[in-house]
């Protein structure tokens, strides 16, 4: 059977190890999120509209505008793909509404968020695979 082959070869100290090193990484990257959160927990989500699109030093990012209090503002964003976005689109942002020329890392809180679901995939899945292992012996 493929459960029985998959974790023919591995020890419970190795199993163990990763179980620990995933659980790990998934409650460094929610820390992350959490403190992102707690810091802007008061900034308003606003529409912007992307006026530039560009990578510079590796990373991609948007030049946004936006409109809050009667004022315009302008921010660059770093986005993870910036192949979906188009000049003129609609770009959620956060910002503060103290100081409205401050906002959000959203490709923070996005890898943040990425990383969370992928550590706690890895996790839940390892588990259910020790379970089915135990089952069939």
């Amino acid at each position: 059977m493929l459960i029985q082959k998959i974790n023919k070869n591995i020890s419970p100290k190795v199993f163990l190890i990763s179980l620990f090193f995933s659980l790990t990484l998934f409650v460094i990257f929610f820390g992350s999120l959490l403190k992102i959160l707690t810091a802007t927990k008061d900034y308003v989500e606003i529409d912007s509209n992307i006026t530039y699109i560009g990578n510079t030093k590796g990373y991609n990012y948007v030049t946004v505008s936006y409109e809050y209090n009667n004022e315009k503002y302008t921010t660059n964003q770093i986005v993870l793909f910036k192949h979906t976005k188009k000049t003129g689109d609609k770009y959620k942002i956060y910002i503060n509404p103290e100081n409205p020329e401050e906002t959000r890392d959203n490709r923070t809180y996005n890898i943040d968020i990425l990383m969370c679901t992928f550590c706690l995939f890895i996790h839940i899945s390892m588990i259910i695979l020790y379970i089915l292992q135990k089952k069939i012996t």
